[in-house]
């Protein structure tokens, strides 16, 4: 890991509630996957493509709750 300059950065200790955001979007890919794969054995190729499919309405989620008051801008 040295070598490739890699710096891991945990959530805070003894703080399981800390990632609660991150691990319910893990949960969401989760789900999806096991709904769309079951037990079917898919190509590598194939797996990009369904985790693509399943990251696009992930990602398009808003980052903070969207105000209706135009003075927030």
């Amino acid at each position: 890991m040295t070598e490739e300059k890699i710096q891991w950065r945990f959530s805070c200790e003894r703080g399981p509630w800390c990632g609660g955001y991150w691990e319910r979007l893990v949960k969401s890919v989760k789900t999806a996957l096991r709904k769309v794969l079951a037990k079917a054995l898919v190509s590598r190729e194939e797996l990009v493509i369904i985790l693509c499919e399943i990251e696009a309405p992930i990602n398009v989620r808003p980052l903070t709750t969207i105000s209706d008051d135009s003075s927030d801008f």
